[in-house]
């Protein structure tokens, strides 16, 4: 980097149970991949203000100003922050980014690439114009400079770096009885998705087992080692998201595994080249499913998507795009 001497993550450590901790653990650990200078830190760290002069700065809005172990970010104007979620739709429980202009060097929204036009949410509402954007890595991270601050377009990516994913893992068999293993958020939101592929299960016989983010934490290698020994770890989107075009982590993540990825966007399986399992309707992506996993050339696609997924979709791709947004 030339115009930061270092990298400082700010907030959700694993301890403080946040799920965010999955993100931020993944871009310190890609940093350090990538030989840069990195801490992680949030308020019990205690460290003085002026170490975060000249710095690249990463957080969350809400993680920054108002989590009870990191709400006292520092805002030093030698630096460059990055803050997912910035949002432009004036939250009451975040503050706007007028709260940090003029407090710091540079100011840049992390927010999401997508395969449809536009995301609209309680946070932010945006068009989505790639093309209009300089991009960084393509059809992945773009910036978009603004008037009083920048944004940044990326996506997330798997936590594993390059050198730890390993082809052999799709070879893995599954144990017998099958069940499904997901892990993330079941709410209001997704529910109406999940029934249907539940209830599929049900048909089948086949267990799903439901690991909730919020209440129990597991690591990277709890993960992967879980996906491969179930029968699918699936995808499955809300509305909200398959209209956008979100590409979520757990994508990623389950393909570097070794594992069957499915999902029920068309935004997702068009990004992936159709080598995924897809259906709208997650009944019938079950189904799909568990068809393609027992067809032995169902590991020829998940090598193709290991293999691209190492090249261009790991935290260590994401990190280098974030330093060449911040040094532009």
């Amino acid at each position: 980097m030339k115009k930061h001497k270092k990298i400082i993550v700010w907030g959700a450590k694993y301890d403080t149970g946040h799920t965010q901790a999955y993100t931020f653990g993944a871009f310190v650990k890609a940093a350090k991949y990538l030989n840069e200078e990195v801490y992680w830190l949030d308020d019990r760290d205690n460290v003085d203000a002026t170490f975060f002069d000249d710095s690249l700065i990463i957080t969350e809005n809400q993680i920054g100003t108002r989590n009870p172990v990191s709400k006292n970010l520092p805002l030093r104007k030698s630096s460059t922050y990055m803050i997912h979620c910035l949002g432009n739709k004036n939250m009451p429980d975040r503050p706007e980014p007028s709260y940090y202009l003029n407090r710091v060097g540079r100011l840049i929204d992390f927010r999401f690439s997508l395969t449809g036009k536009g995301w609209s949410d309680q946070l932010w509402e945006y068009t989505y114009e790639p093309e209009k954007y300089t991009c960084i890595s393509d059809n992945v991270s773009y910036l978009e400079k603004g008037a009083e601050y920048d944004n940044f377009y990326s996506m997330w990516a798997t936590d594993l770096m390059p050198n730890e994913i390993d082809f052999e893992d799709r070879h893995t068999p599954w144990i017998e009885p099958k069940h499904i293993f997901f892990t993330g958020t079941i709410r209001d939101d997704n529910y109406d998705q999940f029934e249907p592929f539940i209830r599929a299960c049900k048909e089948r016989d086949v267990k799903f087992y439901y690991n909730n983010v919020w209440q129990n934490v597991l690591t990277t290698e709890q993960i992967k080692k879980a996906s491969l020994e179930a029968f699918l770890a699936p995808d499955i989107r809300p509305t909200s998201h398959v209209n956008s075009g979100y590409i979520p982590c757990r994508v990623f993540k389950t393909i570097s595994y070794g594992q069957l990825a499915t999902t029920n966007s068309k935004g997702i399986y068009d990004f992936f080249n159709h080598e995924i399992v897809f259906h709208e309707d997650p009944y019938q992506m079950f189904f799909i499913a568990f068809d393609m996993r027992n067809d032995a050339k169902t590991k020829d696609l998940i090598l193709n998507q290991m293999k691209i997924v190492k090249d261009k979709h790991t935290h260590a791709n994401r990190v280098r795009d974030i330093i060449a947004a911040c040094e532009m």
